[in-house]
């Protein structure tokens, strides 16, 4: 016997002190639920709204109760049918060649956008080496090796007659930008050579970190954050765009010249207006 406060159930009634009211039926959501909800939209499948407002409950109850198969099975459904998986299979350097292409329109617009602001950028590697942009983003998607750390790279000033202070904008996963050294045209780890860690002494390094190694910016990092010992400071740019996963889905603006060059200008701003307000 089950008790729903001044109500009881027994032997399938449900009774009130001792007048019995109706007929009762335990069920669920693994079936009786499920079944139900069926027979719901076979029913309503012409009223569109409230077809669409059952289809979105059965979802939810299917997820709860591990029946949901969802997109990813379905996906995989599909790859395992006939020859699906070999076609998609085919497309894989396309893709690759696609995704090379978005990245290389991205870094050639940022750099003409830069330029436009008055900041002439070269293209570098992670030692400053001058590159091929084009040759390294498809490397970015077809190299084993490690070659996902380039981008552009201006100097700033000299601080001898051999070093100087560079902004660089570099990609792994995602882009980042700060402030390095260079020695001899070369870039250099910061707390793994005397000589740097001398001139990080420089009263214009200094500066640069207490204007960018403080409280109001806490989004920027020092050397020793994710082992970045190659920046003096460095953060993420807040765009979120992600070159080895293709994520979020405004990434694949990035073809789309109208909506690119919004993004490229967005980013353009932000870097023009750190480097004037830390150096300048």
């Amino acid at each position: 016997m089950y008790s729903l406060d001044h109500l009881t159930i027994k032997d399938n009634y449900i009774f009130k002190d001792e007048e019995k009211l109706t007929l009762f039926k335990n069920i669920n959501y693994h079936t009786e639920i499920i079944d139900w909800l069926k027979l719901c939209l076979n029913e309503v499948q012409n009223i569109t709204n409230l077809n669409e407002s059952i289809l979105q409950y059965l979802s939810v109850v299917e997820k709860i109760t591990n029946k949901y198969k969802g997109k990813v099975m379905e996906i995989k459904d599909f790859l395992l049918e006939e020859d699906n998986l070999k076609l998609v299979t085919e497309l894989e350097t396309p893709i690759k060649d696609a995704k090379a292409q978005i990245q290389y329109k991205f870094w050639m617009s940022l750099q003409e956008s830069l330029n436009s602001k008055h900041h002439i950028f070269d293209f570098v590697n992670s030692k400053f080496n001058e590159i091929e942009i084009e040759e390294y983003t498809k490397k970015y998607y077809y190299s084993n090796k490690n070659n996902r750390c380039y981008g552009l790279k201006k100097d700033l000033f000299e601080i001898d007659d051999t070093h100087k202070v560079c902004f660089y904008i570099e990609v792994d996963w995602r882009i980042y930008y700060g402030f390095t050294i260079s020695e001899n045209g070369k870039r250099k780890e910061i707390s793994e050579n005397q000589k740097i860690k001398e001139i990080s002494e420089n009263q214009k390094i200094k500066e640069i970190l207490n204007k960018t190694l403080n409280e109001e910016n806490s989004e920027w990092k020092s050397p020793n954050n994710y082992n970045q010992k190659l920046f003096i400071s460095w953060k993420l740019l807040d765009k979120g765009l992600n070159f080895n996963s293709f994520k979020p889905e405004r990434i694949f603006d990035l073809n789309k010249k109208s909506k690119r060059d919004i993004i490229i200008e967005e980013i353009a701003t932000e870097i023009d207006k750190v480097i004037k307000e830390i150096i300048d």
